[in-house]
């Protein structure tokens, strides 16, 4: 969940997943999905591009948190912080 909720009073298309959580609280009681906030997921791996891939052989696979996704240009400083 992103730190603040989302200016933008844009609908959510799909509610299902909100339905589908309902029932998973914060310790404080609160939904865990929340239709006023954007969620950020990442998750596996990534090679790197095609590319390098082609041209050399190696150690392929990189974890990426949130620090190196910023420092590597792949989220912007503001969605880290947020």
């Amino acid at each position: 969940m992103t730190g603040r909720p989302r200016g933008s009073a844009r609908p959510v298309s799909d509610e299902r997943r909100f339905a589908a959580l309902a029932d998973f609280l914060t310790p404080d009681g609160q939904p865990v999905v929340r239709k006023e906030y954007d969620y950020i997921t990442i998750w596996g791996f990534w090679n790197g591009p095609d590319e390098l891939l082609a041209t050399q052989d190696g150690k392929y696979y990189q974890a990426v948190n949130a620090k190196r996704a910023c420092t590597n240009k792949l989220i912007s400083k503001q969605t880290m912080e947020n």
